[in-house]
Formats: structure tokens, sequence, C-alpha cells
């Protein structure tokens, strides 16, 4: 953070300010974040081994690096309340990759989002509460039939809005897109029919 080295990525937050936290290793932990923070994470191109969740920051900015999350009780990012934006982040997780819930402005732009959950219903992306989330480009991996009912790669479930225009989206097992809110595709390619 401006040139001091912290020895884990919460206390290099903590200290922060809103100023960018740049990793220069990976790192294993899992994060929270203090309510309304500013918080802006540079992974560096390296891997945050752990979780993000869950959080109510006034904005949350993640770019550049990878997120493996193999605790199947947590989603690996999720945020509640605020603004996020995600930039070219990989995201592998046993529960969702990202579950945004609340109050939230989201946008997505780049980076892979899969699950490597083998049991439960999972999305790549879960979507509730109201938010709004624009994905503009990225790719996303549903749960490929692990379950009965085994999720999707983007899920928008009711009162959420969901913007998408553009990406790659495949892996669902009864639907790649799950829809009970609001959905607008504007572009993407996708592994089933869209219209269905």
């Amino acid at each position: 953070v401006n040139g001091t080295q912290y020895t884990s990525l919460h206390e290099a937050i903590n200290a922060a300010n809103g100023a960018t936290v740049k990793l220069i290793a990976d790192v294993t932990e899992d994060i929270t974040i203090a309510d309304g923070a500013t918080v802006v994470i540079d992974l560096g191109g390296k891997k945050l081994n752990g979780y993000i969740a869950p959080c109510k920051p006034a904005e949350l900015t993640i770019s550049n690096g990878s997120i493996v999350n193999t605790n199947a009780s947590n989603s690996a990012i999720e945020i509640n309340a605020g603004e996020l934006v995600l930039t070219n982040v990989n995201v592998s997780s046993a529960r969702h990759a990202v579950r945004i819930d609340g109050a939230v402005t989201a946008t997505i732009d780049g980076g892979k989002y899969e699950l490597n959950a083998t049991s439960g219903t999972r999305h790549a992306v879960n979507v509730s509460g109201g938010a709004e989330v624009t994905i503009k480009a990225g790719t996303f991996v549903g749960p490929k039939g692990t379950t009965m009912d085994s999720g999707s790669a983007v899920c928008v479930q009711a009162g959420a809005t969901v913007t998408i225009e553009g990406g790659d989206f495949s892996g669902g097992k009864n639907a790649t897109l799950g829809v009970s809110g609001t959905m607008i595709v504007k572009g993407g390619t996708f592994d089933q029919d869209v219209s269905a």
C-alpha cells in the first residue's frame, strides 16, 4: 500500500484507507471488509486462496488476478451493499463465485467465473435483492449438472436486474441463464437458446 508492505491482505486493507492494495505474492486467508469502507484490491496477477464475504462496503474494486475458494459455506465474493467492480478476475468457488444481494450496483468486465462445487445449487454469478449488475465481458461457467438442480452460469432472482453486454456463458444443466428477475441480453455467446 503506497510502498509499504504488510504480512497479510487483511492488514493491508485495514491500513489502506481507500488506497490501492496490491498483492506481491499469493496469499491464503479469508477477508472481511468493514461496513462502508472503500477498498481497492489489485491482485497483481497473484492468487487469493480464500474468500471475500460477506461485506457491505461503500465501494469494492478487485482486478487482475485469481480467487480460489474451497469453502462450500461461503461464496468467493459476496457483497450486500454498495458498488462492486470486478475487472479481469478469475474466480473458482465451491459455492457461488460471485454473490450479489441487496442495494448493490455491480460491473463485471473480463475474467472467468466458475464453480468447483460437487453438490448443491450453485451459480457462477447469483444476483438478488434489488441489485443491478452489468456484465460487459468474461467467461461464466455453470456447474454442468453436478446435481439434479445444479444452478446456472448467471442467476437473476426476483427484484434484481442483470444486463449482459458480452461474454461467454455455458454449463447450466437446466438453464445456462436462470431468470426470475429482469435480464437484458444485448450480446454474448451461449451454449443454450437464450430466448428459452
